[in-house]
């Protein structure tokens, strides 16, 4: 795959060593001297000391031959710029651009760049990942992270653990794809009953994915809305 790469700083240093160690045909555009010097004495890819802003530039990179290009320069304003002349003047149909104020995402969105990535959102997102309750984590993003594959292990205190999956109230954007039961997979029908160390793996999407933690977070409480209360338990 041919890739241009726009900005050497730490992002950009490292994938275009990364890219090109995979035998990738990477061409990368910095605008400061000594850094372009510096990877070009340990990487045997092109690199272009110029402004990725520059249509010259963006040539001298062979652009025109490119599948894809990373704008992944330290400015959001630069990186919009450079996908946006990727697209319009060299007809480059795949752009991903580094977007450092998230708030600026739905902005490169709506102007058609489809990929980007923020490092202060994934951050935030590893950070929640790791105070999530004991035993459910993510195992895959999918849709650009609007969809998750989740696995929750029961336990004998989970309000899930006991019940049929048919009188669980998921979310609304959530299935239970399947069940692994000591090394077995159970189909989830609804009269199947959660056990004990039970792995449950779930397809959520993201907006309803604290739903979906809050369920097997809870204790075991009341239990009355699936049995008419007639075995109530009290909150551990």
């Amino acid at each position: 795959m041919r890739i241009v790469i726009a900005g050497a700083g730490k992002l950009g240093y490292h994938l275009t060593k990364m890219l090109s160690e995979e035998k990738h045909i990477v061409s990368t555009i910095e605008i400061n001297q000594n850094r372009c010097e510096k990877l070009a004495l340990e990487v045997n890819s092109l690199i272009i000391c110029g402004n990725a802003t520059k249509l010259k530039d963006l040539e001298d990179a062979e652009i025109e031959y490119a599948d894809v290009l990373i704008a992944a320069t330290g400015k959001d304003e630069e990186n919009l710029l450079i996908c946006q002349m990727a697209k319009l003047n060299f007809n480059i149909s795949r752009t991903i651009a580094r977007i450092n104020n998230p708030k600026n995402e739905r902005v490169f969105r709506e102007l058609g760049i489809e990929y980007t990535v923020s490092s202060t959102k994934i951050i935030a997102s590893l950070i929640e990942e790791e105070t999530l309750i004991k035993g459910l984590r993510t195992l895959l993003t999918l849709d650009k992270g609007e969809v998750s594959l989740i696995e929750y292990i029961v336990d004998e205190n989970s309000i899930v653990s006991g019940h049929k999956i048919k009188d669980l109230v998921l979310p609304a954007e959530c299935n239970i794809a399947y069940i692994l039961r000591k090394g077995k997979v159970i189909i989830p029908r609804g009269d199947v009953n959660l056990e004990t160390g039970d792995h449950v793996i779930s397809v959520v999407s993201h907006s309803h994915k604290k739903q979906l933690q809050k369920l097997f977070a809870e204790r075991v409480n009341l239990i009355s809305k699936f049995n008419g209360g007639a075995n109530e338990k009290k909150s551990v």
